[in-house]
C-alpha cells in the first residue's frame, strides 16, 4: 500500500510539473488565458503552491485584470507574506489602478526583504513620477540602474521624468540609450517623440511617433501627437 500511494503521489507531483512547465511556455506565447488554464491545473493538486498562485496572479494583471490579479496575489502573500515576488506584483497592480501611494507600500515591503530588486525600485520611481515627485522617482530609477544599467523601463521613467523637469538634452540621451537597447521600446519612443515635440523639432518628433505606429497603428494619443506635429510644420 506505500508503495501505491508513493507512486500516486509522484505520478500527482509529475502532473502539477508538467502544468506549470505548460503554463510557463504559455504564457511566454502571451496566451495568459491558457496559461491560466494550467494554472488552474496545478492548483487543483496543491491549492497553496505559492508560484502556481503568483503566477496566476501576472497573468491576470497582463489581460488587465488587476483587482481579479490581487485577489490571487493576496492568496500567495497570505502563505508566504514575504514572497517578493507577488509584493512586487500587488504593488505593479495598485500602479495600474492609479493608487501610487497605496503601491510605494506594497512596494516598500518587497524591498525590506531585497534591497535590490530591480523591479520593485523602478516601479517606485514609476510611481513617485505619477505623484509629480520627480527628483524623488529619479533617485530610486537610479538605484535600479546601478544595478541594471541596460534596465529599459528604468531608463525611459528616468528620461520621462527628465523631461517633465524641462530638462531636455538629459532626456534626450537617456532616451536614446533606451533605445539603442530595445529599438522597439513604445513607451520610449513615444517619449523621445514628446521631448524633441516640446522642444518644437516637430521633424525629428515624427520620425519617433512614426516608428512607435508601426508596432501600435491604432494609439490615439501617438496619432494626435503626429498630427500636431504635421500641423506644426505646415505653418
Amino acid at each position: 500500500m506505500i508503495n501505491i500511494k508513493r507512486h500516486q503521489n509522484y505520478q500527482i507531483n509529475q502532473f502539477q510539473q508538467i502544468a506549470i512547465i505548460r503554463n510557463h511556455y504559455t504564457k511566454k506565447l502571451n496566451k495568459y488565458e491558457d496559461a491560466i488554464t494550467w494554472l488552474d491545473k496545478a492548483l487543483a493538486i496543491d491549492p497553496k503552491h505559492v508560484f502556481s498562485l503568483n503566477e496566476k496572479g501576472q497573468c491576470l494583471k497582463m489581460l488587465n485584470k488587476y483587482e481579479d490579479a490581487i485577489t490571487w496575489l493576496d492568496k500567495a502573500l497570505a502563505i508566504d507574506p514575504k514572497h517578493v515576488f507577488s509584493l512586487n506584483e500587488k504593488g505593479e497592480c495598485l500602479k495600474k489602478l492609479n493608487k501610487y501611494e497605496d503601491a510605494i507600500t506594497w512596494l516598500d515591503k518587497a524591498l525590506a526583504i531585497d534591497p535590490k530588486y530591480v523591479f520593485s525600485l523602478s516601479n517606485k520611481g514609476a510611481c513617485l513620477k505619477k505623484l509629480n515627485k520627480y527628483e524623488d522617482a529619479i533617485t530610486w530609477l537610479d538605484k535600479a540602474l546601478a544595478i541594471d544599467p541596460k534596465h529599459v523601463f528604468s531608463l525611459s521613467e528616468k528620461g520621462e521624468c527628465l523631461r517633465l523637469m524641462k530638462q531636455y538634452n538629459k532626456s534626450e540621451i537617456v532616451l536614446q540609450f533606451a533605445l539603442s537597447i530595445n529599438p522597439n521600446h513604445t513607451f520610449s519612443l513615444d517619449r523621445l517623440g514628446n521631448c524633441l515635440q516640446d522642444q518644437e523639432k516637430y521633424q525629428e518628433a515624427l520620425i519617433y511617433y512614426e516608428s512607435k505606429l508601426k508596432f501600435k497603428p491604432n494609439d490615439q494619443w501617438t496619432k494626435n501627437q503626429k498630427e500636431f506635429c504635421q500641423q506644426k510644420l505646415k505653418q
